[in-house]
């Protein structure tokens, strides 16, 4: 049998009952979870569907640089992660939030490069959003000075 109770602070109490109960205390997952190379850059916007959210984007840390760009609310918690295939090693350096396909919904484009300081080459991730709130990579664009 599975219980669920639903706790204060956006806890959810699970508890399995069986040959033997166990217990778990679940919370949402939270930037606080996650190692950044450097601060976030954190954007309040209004998105559609998902309301008032704040877009946070920054490098996660790793031996090699790895874009990490998020919707998430006030606390922190994670709603939403833009997974793209980004350049190995590339770190992003602008987010624009407008509406790319002509669809009326504020779609993502994520602007990578491999280096801060003299960007030579750009990279450019499409993320379109659906009438679900939901977002799919679409392409991915090079572009070389």
């Amino acid at each position: 049998m599975l219980k669920i109770l639903f706790c204060d602070n956006d806890r959810i109490k699970v508890e399995l009952e069986g040959n033997e109960t166990k217990q778990y205390l679940l919370r949402p997952y939270n930037i606080s979870d996650e190692k950044f190379s450097e601060e976030l850059t954190t954007i309040e916007v209004e998105l559609d569907s998902w309301g008032t959210v704040y877009l946070a984007y920054g490098n996660y840390a790793s031996r090699h640089s790895i874009p990490r760009v998020m919707l998430i609310n006030n606390q922190g918690d994670i709603l939403y992660i833009f997974s793209g295939n980004y350049q190995h090693g590339s770190m992003v350096c602008d987010v624009v939030i407008e509406d790319i396909d002509g669809d009326r919904l504020k779609d993502i484009r994520v602007d990578t490069t491999l280096d801060k300081e003299n960007p030579m080459s750009m990279f450019e991730a499409y993320f379109y959003q659906e009438e679900s709130g939901l977002f799919y990579f679409e392409s991915y664009k090079i572009f070389v000075e």
